[in-house]
């Protein structure tokens, strides 16, 4: 009902400005022609005259014996009289013949003639006369003007003709004035209903929009503003979709993490506690087996403090509290620190570990993150390496990266599992069962976020004996 009522009051509101516009414009078009048609009639018959004038003027010059005759075809013609009088207003040739010859002229026009005399010295006259009853069917347009030093050319008629074009003219417009709000009003419909459908349409969109439903589209099929609209909408509906379906992804992400926290908490709690109570309740009765339990109780306490100090690590780089301090890194100095840090460890696992790079070879990196992703992808093949005990490091350079990457003999990954390792405590054989080789799960993803610190990614690669994890830094750029 409300959308009804909208889509309503937009049409109407766009058809009522177009059409009144049409109707207020073919309104004032016809009070013009009523107000001001017959003066500009009048204002334009003066040329009329003028020609008028100049015709009378060059045959009175060059057939002056024929110049009544002139006169009165003009007169018959034009509808109009014409005379040449003397000063005194007395009617020398006319276009109604003989007749007229020696009589003074028409008492408005003589009346006429003689107030103006003094301006017929030197120009014309052009002037509306009447009778001395005022009759308005009786006006004329009067023209005079000097045809020789003692003889002047009066021409006029009647205003009527005038009125009746003017009449003429109005009822037209008036028809016409019609057909155009007619017509008008039914394009300025057509028009409305054809401007308002895109907006409405896209008034809809955003209130699905609105409604967190981003399924709708605006339909997009022109290139004008409500076009790059329309397409600015659906933009925005699918970064909106994209964006919310990511909140939701992080939500249950959360929701998943803080239940994993949980479980991975609940073991060494409950160890803790059962020892605790070992104690507490003599079970650990000679000094040797006091010390075990304290021991392990030390050992569940240091493990739950490794984990809360990874998960605080994880946060700062998830959120970007730490940036990446990119500088240019040796891979020499980078492959040094790592053989000195693991050598013991390679030696105490029996694990023949294989170190390859171009020692010159430079990376543009954050030193300790690095170092700390390196690190962590080695202690996670450790973890993971085969009886055939081999483990290797290789460096790659390229012209727009830098890779990684860290080999273990061992069991290969399921595909369906890779994209899923690199998340917190998730471990490939699903299970939550605390043994030698287990871990939090969390290294790994701390190494994915100092990837996206740096600008790179992370991969698995499934090779014939054993698995490959890499890290990839992109190059400086210049």
């Amino acid at each position: 009902m409300q959308e009804t009522q909208r889509k309503s009051t937009i049409r109407m509101k766009l058809f009522l400005v177009f059409f009144l516009s049409i109707v207020t414009l073919t309104i004032a078009g016809l009070l013009l022609n009523i107000l001001f048609l017959e003066k500009y009639y009048v204002y334009k018959s003066k040329t009329y005259f003028e020609d008028m004038r100049d015709n009378v003027f060059m045959e009175y010059s060059i057939n002056r014996s024929e110049i009544e005759t002139y006169l009165e075809d003009i007169g018959k013609r034009q509808e109009m009289n014409l005379e040449i009088s003397d000063e005194k207003g007395v009617i020398e040739f006319s276009s109604i013949a003989k007749g007229q010859r020696g009589e003074s002229l028409p008492k408005e026009v003589n009346q006429a003639f003689q107030q103006n005399k003094d301006q017929l010295s030197t120009k014309y006259v052009y002037m509306i006369v009447t009778n001395d009853k005022n009759e308005v069917d009786k006006k004329k347009l009067l023209y005079m003007e000097r045809l020789s030093p003692s003889q002047y050319l009066v021409m006029s008629k009647p205003v009527s003709w005038i009125t009746e074009s003017v009449q003429i003219t109005n009822q037209f417009s008036s028809i016409t004035g019609a057909i155009i709000v007619l017509v008008g009003g039914l394009l300025t419909y057509f028009i409305s209903s054809r401007a308002t459908k895109p907006i409405l349409e896209m008034s809809y969109v955003a209130k699905e929009i609105s409604q967190l439903n981003f399924s709708t589209q605006v339909s997009v099929n022109r290139s004008d503003e409500l076009g790059e609209l329309g397409q600015s909408i659906n933009t925005i509906s699918e970064k909106l979709s994209e964006s919310i379906d990511g909140l939701k992804l992080d939500i249950e992400r959360r929701k998943q993490l803080v239940r994993d926290i949980s479980h991975e908490l609940k073991t060494p709690i409950g160890v803790i506690k059962g020892y605790s109570e070992g104690i507490q309740y003599g079970v650990a009765d000679t000094p040797e087996m006091v010390e075990k339990y304290v021991l392990t109780i030390v050992d569940e306490c240091n493990r739950m403090d490794n984990m809360v100090k990874e998960l605080i690590e994880l946060s700062r780089y998830e959120y970007v509290e730490r940036d990446a301090e990119k500088k240019v890194v040796s891979v020499a100095s980078l492959l040094e620190t790592i053989q000195e840090r693991f050598d013991p460890l390679f030696k105490e696992h029996n694990i023949s570990a294989e170190l390859n790079a171009e020692p010159s070879a430079t990376i543009y990196a954050d030193y300790a993150l690095l170092m700390r992703a390196v690190s962590n992808f080695i202690t996670n093949a450790i973890k993971h390496v085969d009886d055939k005990r081999i483990l290797k490091i290789d460096v790659i350079n390229s012209n727009l990266s830098t890779t990684i990457s860290v080999y273990n003999s061992g069991s290969r990954i399921p595909d369906a599992e890779k994209n899923k390792v690199w998340d917190v405590f998730y471990k490939v054989d699903a299970t939550r069962v605390k043994d030698q080789k287990s871990g939090s799960g969390i290294g790994l993803s701390i190494v994915k976020q100092i990837a996206v610190l740096h600008g790179g990614s992370v991969s698995i690669e499934n090779e014939e004996e054993g698995v490959c994890f890499k890290i990839l830094i992109p190059k400086k750029i210049s």
